[in-house]
């Protein structure tokens, strides 16, 4: 005789490979819990917020693990993301450009900036791979506030530039490294 369990959600006997370590089959586990997460959302967030805390590098692995492997996904997601919220996303750029604009010295030589950034579409095109203009001490961060001036600018891989963000720059004081 075939051994079942009895799910005291559904109502019906299933398979104990139905079951996980809990009470209810999986269907109904899973969708317990998420209906619970949908009306804790801030208990939630809370319990994850301690849990990084508790182990940020632990989750900073990850996160780089999983946007690694699903690149094409998230940067696809990205993109739906700004076409459907199309304010939002030019209110954010705008942002940016402001910052950039304020940034910039009226004195400073447009030239050489140019320069820089034709320094940058010629690398693309001779490798193939993505090059961004970077800004060594960045023109936003909690921290510290660069310029948009040549001397802050240098061309690097895209790769390496969002892996950078605007959290290092150099002759960084040790104590603000994280």
């Amino acid at each position: 005789m075939e051994m079942s369990r009895f799910c005291g959600r559904c109502e019906q006997h299933k398979p104990p490979e139905a079951f996980g370590s809990h009470t209810y089959c999986r269907v109904c586990y899973n969708s317990w819990r998420r209906d619970w997460r949908a009306k804790n959302v801030d208990l939630v967030r809370a319990q994850i917020r301690r849990a990084i805390e508790r182990d940020s590098e632990r989750f900073k692995k990850y996160d780089r693990k999983s946007y690694l492997k699903n690149r094409e996904k998230r940067i696809a997601k990205s993109r739906r993301w700004n076409i459907a919220n199309k304010s939002t996303f030019a209110a954010r750029e705008a942002a940016r450009r402001a910052i950039q604009k304020s940034a910039t010295p009226s004195w400073v030589d447009w030239s050489e900036i140019q320069e820089i950034y034709r320094k940058a579409d010629e690398r693309t095109r001779a490798t193939g791979v993505l090059h961004h203009v970077d800004h060594l001490v960045p023109l936003k961060s909690k921290i510290v506030c660069g310029l948009h001036v040549p001397w802050n600018l240098r061309v690097v891989t895209a790769e390496e530039n969002q892996a950078k963000g605007n959290r290092v720059w150099p002759d960084m004081p040790s104590q603000l490294l994280v």
